[in-house]
């Protein structure tokens, strides 16, 4: 079967792949799994990591997904996704082929996050090929670093068993195969 991922032309192009994944994220998507993706998701990182994001509160919560915003108005930090909801906030920034940027912005970010959240529970994840950290050592413990490839093993299980033989399951499944292909 032909990968519709491949078909649209996503590739590496970082502004691509991050609407694709937000679009996967988010629970109103026409894919048709509402929250599930994103709970897998902030399943697999919890368990890297204690958060006060859980499962349980993104399934609860009514949320947006939203790429390329502007927390705050900062025009100077640009979120390439960002999950927000009165129980909590996710702010991800994803990397494809783009080294880490060298102008704090991780660590805008994570401030950022910190005031938008406004003291609801907020996490700011960093997904690159090879799931690395962030290079300043002081963001070790306030981001959390996560791989294409932990992104494409949470599709796959996810998409696995019945699910696999349903289009929207295809398409997970597809994708899993796209993000296994950026960590290369």
């Amino acid at each position: 079967m032909a990968n519709v991922w491949q078909v649209a032309g996503i590739g590496h192009d970082e502004l691509r792949n991050s609407q694709a994944l937000a679009w996967l994220l988010d629970r109103y998507g026409d894919h048709g799994q509402g929250s599930a993706i994103l709970e897998r998701l902030v399943e697999a990182v919890g368990a890297k990591r204690h958060m006060d994001v859980t499962p349980a509160v993104v399934r609860e919560a009514d949320y947006s997904t939203r790429t390329e915003v502007h927390p705050l108005g900062d025009r100077e930090s640009r979120v390439d996704i960002e999950i927000k909801s009165s129980r909590f906030l996710i702010f991800i920034e994803v990397k494809v082929r783009a080294p880490e940027s060298s102008d704090d912005q991780l660590k805008r970010y994570t401030e950022l996050a910190r005031q938008t959240a406004a003291g609801l529970p907020s996490v700011v994840l960093f997904l690159t090929p090879e799931g690395r950290r962030p290079d300043d050592e002081e963001l070790h413990d306030a981001v959390i670093s996560v791989s294409w490839g932990e992104v494409a093993n949470i599709l796959t299980a996810y998409a696995s068993g019945e699910r696999a033989s349903s289009f929207s399951g295809q398409l997970l499944l597809q994708f899993a195969r796209h993000a296994r292909s950026l960590t290369r």
